[in-house]
Protein backbone atom coordinates (compact mmCIF):
# COMPACT_ATOMS: atom_id res chain seq x y z
CA UNK A 1 0.00 0.00 0.00
CA UNK A 2 2.71 2.48 1.10
CA UNK A 3 0.44 5.54 0.98
CA UNK A 4 0.30 8.35 3.47
CA UNK A 5 -2.67 8.45 5.81
CA UNK A 6 -3.47 9.33 9.40
CA UNK A 7 -3.97 6.88 12.23
CA UNK A 8 -5.85 8.06 15.30
CA UNK A 9 -5.17 6.05 18.44
CA UNK A 10 -7.17 6.81 21.55
CA UNK A 11 -8.18 5.57 24.95
CA UNK A 12 -10.92 6.33 27.42
CA UNK A 13 -9.87 8.32 30.47
CA UNK A 14 -10.61 6.60 33.79
CA UNK A 15 -12.61 3.87 32.09
CA UNK A 16 -12.12 1.66 35.15
CA UNK A 17 -14.85 3.68 36.86
CA UNK A 18 -17.45 2.39 34.40
CA UNK A 19 -19.82 -0.32 35.57
CA UNK A 20 -19.90 -3.55 33.56
CA UNK A 21 -23.16 -2.44 31.95
CA UNK A 22 -21.71 0.91 30.91
CA UNK A 23 -18.56 -0.76 29.59
CA UNK A 24 -20.82 -2.84 27.38
CA UNK A 25 -22.58 0.36 26.31
CA UNK A 26 -19.18 1.84 25.45
CA UNK A 27 -18.43 -1.09 23.17
CA UNK A 28 -21.76 -0.50 21.41
CA UNK A 29 -21.01 3.23 21.17
CA UNK A 30 -17.87 2.54 19.14
CA UNK A 31 -19.98 0.61 16.63
CA UNK A 32 -22.44 3.50 16.45
CA UNK A 33 -19.61 5.99 16.04
CA UNK A 34 -18.21 3.92 13.14
CA UNK A 35 -21.53 4.10 11.30
CA UNK A 36 -21.84 7.83 11.91
CA UNK A 37 -18.27 8.46 10.74
CA UNK A 38 -18.78 6.56 7.50
CA UNK A 39 -21.98 8.47 6.86
CA UNK A 40 -20.49 11.89 7.57
CA UNK A 41 -16.99 11.32 6.12
CA UNK A 42 -17.38 8.66 3.41
CA UNK A 43 -14.21 9.75 1.57
CA UNK A 44 -12.13 9.79 4.73
CA UNK A 45 -13.18 6.77 6.80
CA UNK A 46 -13.31 3.42 4.99
CA UNK A 47 -12.90 1.09 7.95
CA UNK A 48 -14.73 0.54 11.21
CA UNK A 49 -13.26 1.86 14.43
CA UNK A 50 -11.10 -0.82 15.99
CA UNK A 51 -11.85 -1.26 19.68
CA UNK A 52 -9.21 -3.03 21.75
CA UNK A 53 -8.69 -3.74 25.46
CA UNK A 54 -12.19 -2.38 26.04
CA UNK A 55 -11.17 1.27 26.31
CA UNK A 56 -8.74 1.63 23.39
CA UNK A 57 -9.73 2.64 19.88
CA UNK A 58 -8.14 3.28 16.51
CA UNK A 59 -9.24 4.90 13.25
CA UNK A 60 -7.53 5.11 9.87
CA UNK A 61 -8.19 8.39 8.05
CA UNK A 62 -7.65 8.39 4.28
CA UNK A 63 -7.08 12.15 4.13
CA UNK A 64 -4.79 13.17 7.00
CA UNK A 65 -5.91 16.78 6.81
CA UNK A 66 -9.36 15.71 8.10
CA UNK A 67 -7.97 13.73 11.04
CA UNK A 68 -8.39 16.45 13.66
CA UNK A 69 -12.03 17.07 12.76
CA UNK A 70 -12.70 13.33 12.84
CA UNK A 71 -11.04 13.05 16.24
CA UNK A 72 -13.18 15.87 17.63
CA UNK A 73 -16.24 14.17 16.10
CA UNK A 74 -15.53 10.99 18.07
CA UNK A 75 -14.57 12.83 21.23
CA UNK A 76 -17.73 14.95 21.32
CA UNK A 77 -19.89 11.91 20.58
CA UNK A 78 -18.50 10.03 23.55
CA UNK A 79 -18.68 13.10 25.80
CA UNK A 80 -22.41 13.61 25.46
CA UNK A 81 -23.33 9.93 25.08
CA UNK A 82 -21.75 9.24 28.47
CA UNK A 83 -22.58 12.54 30.12
CA UNK A 84 -23.59 10.96 33.43
CA UNK A 85 -20.11 9.46 33.75
CA UNK A 86 -18.43 12.65 32.46
CA UNK A 87 -16.50 10.39 30.11
CA UNK A 88 -13.71 11.74 27.93
CA UNK A 89 -11.08 10.30 25.62
CA UNK A 90 -7.56 11.13 24.54
CA UNK A 91 -6.38 10.65 20.98
CA UNK A 92 -3.08 10.93 19.14
CA UNK A 93 -2.81 11.47 15.39
CA UNK A 94 0.09 9.88 13.55
CA UNK A 95 0.58 10.94 9.93
CA UNK A 96 2.79 9.05 7.54
CA UNK A 97 3.06 6.00 5.31
CA UNK A 98 0.97 2.88 5.85
CA UNK A 99 2.05 -0.51 4.57
CA UNK A 100 -1.18 -2.47 4.98
CA UNK A 101 -4.57 -2.30 6.72
CA UNK A 102 -6.55 -5.48 7.51
CA UNK A 103 -10.14 -4.60 6.65
CA UNK A 104 -11.53 -6.60 9.55
CA UNK A 105 -9.21 -5.07 12.18
CA UNK A 106 -7.40 -1.81 11.45
CA UNK A 107 -5.38 -2.13 14.66
CA UNK A 108 -3.47 -5.01 13.07
CA UNK A 109 -2.15 -2.71 10.34
CA UNK A 110 1.43 -1.63 9.88
CA UNK A 111 3.32 1.50 8.94
CA UNK A 112 4.89 4.63 10.35
CA UNK A 113 1.52 6.33 10.90
CA UNK A 114 0.65 3.52 13.31
CA UNK A 115 4.00 3.78 15.07
CA UNK A 116 3.85 7.56 15.38
CA UNK A 117 0.29 7.50 16.70
CA UNK A 118 0.87 4.79 19.30
CA UNK A 119 4.08 6.32 20.58
CA UNK A 120 2.53 9.77 20.85
CA UNK A 121 -0.44 8.50 22.84
CA UNK A 122 1.97 6.91 25.31
CA UNK A 123 3.76 10.23 25.79
CA UNK A 124 0.90 12.76 25.67
CA UNK A 125 1.13 13.72 29.33
CA UNK A 126 -1.70 16.01 30.51
CA UNK A 127 -2.79 16.86 26.98
CA UNK A 128 -5.67 14.93 25.46
CA UNK A 129 -4.91 15.57 21.78
CA UNK A 130 -1.68 15.53 19.80
CA UNK A 131 -0.28 15.04 16.31
CA UNK A 132 3.01 13.59 15.08
CA UNK A 133 4.56 13.98 11.63
CA UNK A 134 7.52 11.98 10.29
CA UNK A 135 10.93 13.44 11.08
CA UNK A 136 11.40 14.28 7.40
CA UNK A 137 8.57 16.82 7.60
CA UNK A 138 9.56 20.47 8.02
CA UNK A 139 9.99 21.26 11.76
CA UNK A 140 8.03 24.55 11.56
CA UNK A 141 4.95 22.62 10.40
CA UNK A 142 5.07 20.31 13.42
CA UNK A 143 5.48 23.30 15.72
CA UNK A 144 2.53 25.11 14.16
CA UNK A 145 0.33 22.01 14.45
CA UNK A 146 1.31 21.59 18.09
CA UNK A 147 0.24 25.17 18.74
CA UNK A 148 -3.15 24.71 17.11
CA UNK A 149 -3.87 21.43 18.89
CA UNK A 150 -2.73 22.79 22.23
CA UNK A 151 -5.24 25.63 22.09
CA UNK A 152 -8.05 23.44 20.75
CA UNK A 153 -7.48 20.78 23.38
CA UNK A 154 -7.70 23.43 26.10
CA UNK A 155 -11.08 24.55 24.71
CA UNK A 156 -12.53 21.11 24.01
CA UNK A 157 -11.52 19.69 27.39
CA UNK A 158 -13.60 22.38 29.10
CA UNK A 159 -16.82 21.60 27.23
CA UNK A 160 -19.87 20.35 29.07
CA UNK A 161 -21.87 17.41 27.72
CA UNK A 162 -24.37 19.87 26.21
CA UNK A 163 -21.63 21.84 24.49
CA UNK A 164 -20.15 18.59 23.16
CA UNK A 165 -23.53 17.57 21.74
CA UNK A 166 -24.04 20.96 20.11
CA UNK A 167 -20.62 20.80 18.45
CA UNK A 168 -21.10 17.17 17.43
CA UNK A 169 -24.29 18.08 15.57
CA UNK A 170 -22.69 21.23 14.13
CA UNK A 171 -19.90 19.06 12.70
CA UNK A 172 -22.59 17.36 10.62
CA UNK A 173 -23.18 20.70 8.94
CA UNK A 174 -26.63 21.11 10.48
CA UNK A 175 -28.10 24.58 10.92
CA UNK A 176 -29.11 25.62 14.41
CA UNK A 177 -32.79 24.89 13.79
CA UNK A 178 -31.91 21.33 12.73
CA UNK A 179 -29.61 20.87 15.72
CA UNK A 180 -32.49 21.93 17.99
CA UNK A 181 -34.79 19.32 16.39
CA UNK A 182 -32.21 16.54 16.62
CA UNK A 183 -31.26 17.24 20.24
CA UNK A 184 -31.39 14.32 22.62
CA UNK A 185 -33.09 13.33 24.80
CA UNK A 186 -35.65 15.90 23.57
CA UNK A 187 -35.70 18.86 21.17
CA UNK A 188 -34.67 22.28 22.47
CA UNK A 189 -35.02 25.81 21.14
CA UNK A 190 -32.84 27.35 18.46
CA UNK A 191 -31.94 30.09 20.95
CA UNK A 192 -30.59 27.47 23.36
CA UNK A 193 -28.49 25.94 20.58
CA UNK A 194 -27.13 29.35 19.66
CA UNK A 195 -26.17 30.12 23.25
CA UNK A 196 -24.57 26.70 23.75
CA UNK A 197 -22.46 26.97 20.59
CA UNK A 198 -21.40 30.48 21.54
CA UNK A 199 -20.22 29.50 25.02
CA UNK A 200 -18.39 26.52 23.50
CA UNK A 201 -16.46 28.86 21.19
CA UNK A 202 -17.67 26.89 18.19
CA UNK A 203 -17.10 29.73 15.73
CA UNK A 204 -13.45 29.99 16.75
CA UNK A 205 -12.94 26.21 16.78
CA UNK A 206 -14.57 25.86 13.36
CA UNK A 207 -12.34 28.58 11.91
CA UNK A 208 -9.21 26.86 13.20
CA UNK A 209 -9.85 23.53 11.47
CA UNK A 210 -8.93 24.79 7.96
CA UNK A 211 -5.59 26.00 9.35
CA UNK A 212 -4.82 22.47 10.51
CA UNK A 213 -5.87 21.09 7.13
CA UNK A 214 -3.71 23.57 5.22
CA UNK A 215 -0.64 22.83 7.33
CA UNK A 216 -1.01 19.08 6.96
CA UNK A 217 -1.57 19.38 3.21
CA UNK A 218 1.53 21.58 2.91
CA UNK A 219 3.61 18.84 4.51
CA UNK A 220 2.38 16.17 2.11
CA UNK A 221 5.16 16.53 -0.50
CA UNK A 222 7.76 15.54 2.11
CA UNK A 223 5.95 12.27 2.80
Amino acid sequence: MDSWKAVLTGDIIESSKLTPARREALYAAFASASALLKQRYPADVSYNISNFRGDGWQIVCNRPEKSLEIGIFVRTYLRFTFKAEKLDTRFAIGIGRINFIPAENVSAGDGEAYTLSGHLLDTLGPERTGVALPERAAPPVQAALDGILGLLDFIVSAWSASQAQAVFLALHGYKQEEIARRWTPAPITQASVSATLKTAGWTQVHKSLPSFETLVASAAPSF
